[in-house]
């Protein structure tokens, strides 16, 4: 008895578009939220060793790391790429937040 092999279609670009762009597009995502992802993980470890100390250890010390990162590092790296002072691009992102705001708020 012979075993004959089924045929099977070729992937098409179509398809392999969307898995490239389905990847880069999760990559991006999880920069954005990875250190918060990864702060609410840890703070649900927390919850389940001596809850309310360490707990409350952890969110501080997360949210010290998550200003510091916003207001130190970021505008660092992002004056670098653009050319501008840190203090710049701090008022520029702290003006782009309120003007989204503002058009959220609109109905």
């Amino acid at each position: 008895m012979s075993v004959t092999p089924v045929p099977r279609e070729q992937p098409s670009i179509r398809a392999i578009l969307r898995v490239v762009v389905t990847f880069v597009l999760s990559a991006l995502a999880l920069v954005l939220v990875g250190a918060t992802l990864g702060a609410v993980i840890v703070g649900a470890v927390t919850l389940f060793m001596d809850f309310p100390t360490v707990t409350i250890i952890w969110a501080i010390f997360a949210n010290a790391y998550q200003q510091f990162e916003n207001y130190v590092v970021q505008p660092r790296i992002q004056s670098r790429a653009v050319s501008l002072d840190p203090f710049v691009v701090v008022i520029a992102a702290n003006l782009d937040y309120r003007r989204a705001a503002a058009a959220e708020a609109l109905p």
